[in-house]
C-alpha cells in the first residue's frame, strides 16, 4: 500500500516481510524526515523475522492529524511507509493552477505536505510532498484525495519540472470526495537553466542579403591578383614557382630555363590564353563556389556547449561555440578560426540572446568555396585538393614532357631532372600558385560580430531544446563595415 490512513491514536500491526524468505534482525523507527510522527509508538524497536522472512510490529497512532513514515531496516537495506492520521476526518482538495505564463502545459501533478508552510519549501517548483496525485491533464485541475482535516497543509502543483507553485493552507473541513475543497495555488515559471541547455545553432542569410556576394566576389578580385606574384603573366608564374621548387638547383632551372627557351613552349602548349590561364582557371572555380555558397542553406552551422563554472554554479553567461560548417564547408577547413566563446542569457519570457565575434580570412574562404565546387565538377579526378587539380588542368605530365625534349638531351630538362622530375616541378609550383592566392589576405582576418535574439523552448526541467529567432551582423573587413542577417533556429544536438 502506499498510505496507511489511521485515525487518532488507532493501533495498527505492521507486517514487514523480508526476501529471500530467512531470519533477519530489523530495526524500526519513525525517522522525522518523512513528516512529524508526533506522540506515535511503536512497541518494539527491534525484531527478528521467523524463517518465512516476516516480522510484525505494533504502531500506535498520534493523537493529532499528521503525516509520517515508518521505517524498517536490516543491514544497509531499508523500507518505508507513509502514514496519514486524521482527526476529525479527511477531505479532498481540488488544485487549480493560476499560471500567466506561456509556456506548453500538458499535464499538472499535485501534492501536498502536512503540518508545513510554503515558507518552509524552496525552489520552483518545491519538491513534492508525501500526499500525491497522478497526473491530469492540463485542462483539468488534479484532486488530492484523503488529506487529514483540520491540519496546516503546504499544496504544491507542478507541470513537469519546468513551471511550479505552492499554496499555504491553514485548515480544511473534513467532506466527501464529491464536495473537494478548491485550492488556487500560483504557478511561476522555472528560470531557464542554460547550464544544462546543449545547442546545435544554425544561421542562414536572409535572402536579400548581398554582402557575403559582395565580400566573396571582392576576395576572388584580390586572389587572382595575388596568384602570379611578381611574375609577369602566369607563363612566367609558373616557370619561376617550378623554379623556386627546385631547391639547390634554382640557378640551373633558370639557365636550362633560357638557354631552351622555355616560356615560349609552355606559351605553345597553353595557346592564346597562356597569360592569364591560371588565374582563368582559378576564376571559373571562385565563381563556381560563390554561386554554391549563395544556394547553400545555411550561412553557418555550430555546436553550443555551455561553460559551467566549478565554483559558482549560477554564472551561465558563456558557451563554448564549435563552428562546424560555413557555407557548407567543414568549419576547420573553410577560412574560419573555428571556435569562439559566446556570451548568452535568457529572459523571463523566455527569450534567449547571444552574441559572438567569428574572425576569417577573406581569402581562404573564397578559396576553400572554390576548391569544394572545382573537385565536385572535376569527374574522374584524383585530386584532394584545389593545387592538386590546378596540376591535372594545365597537364602537368604533358609539359614535363615538352620541357625535358627541349634540349640536346631529349631525356633530362636539366642536369639529372628527368620529364618526372619536371612534371613534378610543375606540380608543386601550381600547388604553390594556389596556396599564393589563399594568402592575398594577409595576416589581418575580417571579423563578424554576431547577435542573435529568438524565443526558446524549454524542456522538462527548464533547459533550452530549441529557439528560433533573428540575427544581425557586422562585418569589419579591410576598414570598412557592413551589416548581415538572417534567421537563426537552434535544437538539441543528436544523440551520436
Amino acid at each position: 500500500e502506499a498510505v496507511r490512513v489511521l485515525v487518532a491514536r488507532e493501533q495498527t500491526t505492521l507486517k514487514v516481510r523480508a526476501l529471500p524468505a530467512k531470519v533477519y534482525h530489523l530495526r524500526f523507527a519513525l525517522p522525522t524526515a518523512g513528516g512529524d510522527p508526533l506522540d506515535a509508538v511503536l512497541d518494539q524497536a527491534e525484531a527478528d523475522t521467523g524463517p518465512d522472512g516476516i516480522a510484525t510490529v505494533q504502531l500506535t497512532a498520534p493523537s493529532a492529524p499528521t503525516t509520517f513514515d515508518v521505517r524498517a531496516s536490516s543491514g544497509g537495506r531499508s523500507a518505508t511507509l507513509a502514514v496519514a492520521v486524521k482527526d476529525t476526518g479527511f477531505a479532498t482538495l481540488q488544485v487549480q493552477p493560476l499560471y500567466a505564463g506561456f509556456r506548453t502545459i500538458t499535464t499538472w501533478v499535485a501534492s501536498a505536505y502536512t503540518e508545513k508552510s510554503c515558507a518552509e519549501l524552496s525552489g520552483i517548483p518545491p519538491a513534492d510532498g508525501p500526499l500525491q496525485t497522478l497526473p491530469a491533464a492540463a485542462v483539468a485541475a488534479p484532486q488530492l484525495s484523503n488529506v487529514p482535516a483540520g491540519t496546516r497543509l503546504a499544496v504544491t502543483l507542478r507541470s513537469g519540472h519546468f513551471v511550479g507553485g505552492c499554496a499555504s493552507v491553514e485548515k480544511v473541513a473534513p467532506g466527501p470526495v464529491d464536495q473537494p475543497v478548491v485550492v488556487q495555488v500560483t504557478v511561476l515559471d522555472r528560470p531557464i537553466d542554460l547550464g544544462s541547455s546543449p545547442l546545435s545553432v544554425s544561421f542562414s542569410a536572409d535572402a536579400a542579403d548581398t554582402t557575403w556576394t559582395t565580400l566573396l566576389e571582392r576576395s576572388a578580385s584580390a586572389t587572382l591578383q595575388a596568384l602570379p606574384g611578381t611574375s609577369t603573366d602566369d607563363v612566367d608564374a609558373l616557370l619561376d614557382a617550378m623554379r623556386e621548387a627546385s631547391g639547390d638547383s634554382r640557378q640551373l632551372f633558370e639557365t636550362t630555363r633560357k638557354a631552351e627557351n622555355w616560356d615560349n613552349l609552355v606559351r605553345l602548349q597553353w595557346g592564346a590564353s597562356a597569360a592569364t590561364k591560371l588565374r582563368d582557371i582559378c576564376a571559373g572555380w571562385l565563381a563556381a563556389g560563390r554561386q554554391k555558397f549563395a544556394a547553400s542553406d545555411h550561412l553557418f552551422t555550430g555546436a553550443l556547449a555551455p561553460i559551467v563554472q566549478p565554483d559558482d554554479p549560477l554564472d551561465q553567461r558563456h558557451a563554448d561555440f564549435t563552428l562546424l560548417s560555413a557555407g557548407g564547408l567543414d568549419g576547420a577547413q573553410s577560412g574560419f578560426v573555428d571556435r569562439a566563446q559566446v556570451s548568452w542569457s535568457a529572459s523571463a519570457d523566455d527569450t534567449l540572446v547571444l552574441a559572438t565575434d567569428l574572425y576569417f580570412v577573406e581569402s581562404r574562404f573564397a578559396e576553400a568555396l572554390g576548391e569544394a565546387a572545382a573537385l565536385i565538377a572535376q569527374e574522374g579526378t584524383e585530386a584532394t585538393s584545389a593545387g592538386a587539380l590546378l596540376g591535372e588542368v594545365l597537364d602537368c605530365p604533358a609539359l614535363g614532357d615538352a620541357l625535358a625534349g627541349a634540349g640536346a638531351d631529349t631525356d633530362l630538362g636539366y642536369a639529372d631532372c628527368d620529364a618526372g622530375c619536371v612534371t613534378d616541378l610543375c606540380q608543386k609550383a601550381a600547388a604553390s600558385i594556389w596556396q599564393r592566392g589563399g594568402d592575398a589576405g594577409g595576416l589581418t582576418p575580417a571579423r563578424l560580430s554576431i547577435t542573435a535574439t529568438g524565443a526558446a523552448r524549454v524542456g522538462d526541467a527548464a533547459e533550452v531544446v530549441g529557439v528560433s529567432g533573428t540575427w544581425l551582423g557586422e562585418l569589419s573587413a579591410d576598414g570598412t563595415s557592413e551589416t548581415t542577417s538572417g534567421v537563426v533556429t537552434g535544437v538539441v544536438p543528436a544523440t551520436p
